[in-house]
């Protein structure tokens, strides 16, 4: 019969005890918990995961909101003094774990791994959302979520950078012309599948918008984008010259995706 060792659980009121893990993601509202903290103070039943740093403090791995709040509600803190056998991006994996894609993606990028801050970079200099950002340089549509699944393992990579400026080539000029929601995920999904048909003249496109920029509307998803840009790319053109461009970037996106058995 195997037996466990109990890890006491401490109360401090010490702040400069403890030091924040330089990895993990930024500090945010979280408004339950703070209602939480000012009902209830520090809940010992959910102490901070802390290891001893050898030069007297000690280095947080889990609860840094937790901490925040205590520090500014002076509740004092609950805390575990341990060894973690998992690191911070393992641990966030789990299915458990409060952490957006984003929030992996800062985490990453912290820890200096190259490949988050390009994506990071990418995303601001374009000022796209997170997500589609990532889908792009992963060299799919801006609304595919496969990428997520490298993100949160750490094995993201900037695979087809070409594409992916090849589609903001068309959002930054779009959003620059006024159409507001050119850099929207759905907007450049629909972008990113068109950019790849060899009948899509992405100079046309964005020249008819710099000409009837407010003849674009605003759309709720990606299939109903590429149904406005399909009408937009069009209008005036004779019925035998008109492109189908909506069923022509369905039609080449089933063929790029696995058969399903």
């Amino acid at each position: 019969m195997s037996t466990t060792r109990s890890i006491p659980i401490k109360y401090t009121r010490d702040y400069s005890l403890f030091e924040m893990e330089p990895c993990n993601r930024d500090l945010s509202a979280d408004r339950t918990l703070e209602q939480s903290f000012k009902q209830h103070g520090y809940l010992p039943e959910y102490p901070m995961i802390c290891s001893a740093n050898g030069n007297g403090t000690l280095h947080v791995h889990a609860g840094h909101h937790r901490l925040d709040l205590a520090q500014r509600y002076d509740t004092g803190v609950w805390y575990v003094v341990v060894e973690p056998k998992l690191s911070i991006f393992e641990r966030e994996s789990s299915s458990h774990s409060h952490w957006s894609v984003k929030d992996f993606i800062t985490a990453y990028a912290k820890a200096g791994n190259e490949q988050y801050l390009r994506l990071l970079m990418f995303a601001k200099d374009h000022g796209l959302p997170i997500t589609a950002a990532a889908s792009l340089l992963w060299g799919e549509s801006g609304n595919s979520a496969n990428a997520n699944l490298r993100i949160k393992d750490g094995t993201f990579r900037v695979r087809d950078l070409e594409f992916a400026e090849a589609v903001v080539a068309v959002t930054d000029d779009l959003y620059a012309l006024g159409v507001s929601f050119a850099t929207t995920r759905s907007f450049v999904g629909a972008v990113s599948q068109l950019i790849r048909l060899k009948d899509f003249d992405a100079a046309r496109f964005v020249h008819r918008a710099s000409l009837y920029p407010a003849n674009l509307h605003k759309r709720a998803s990606m299939p109903e984008y590429l149904e406005e840009i399909e009408a937009f790319y069009n209008y005036g053109t004779r019925m035998d010259q008109r492109v189908p461009l909506a069923f022509l970037a369905k039609t080449a996106a089933s063929q790029r995706s696995p058969v399903k058995r």
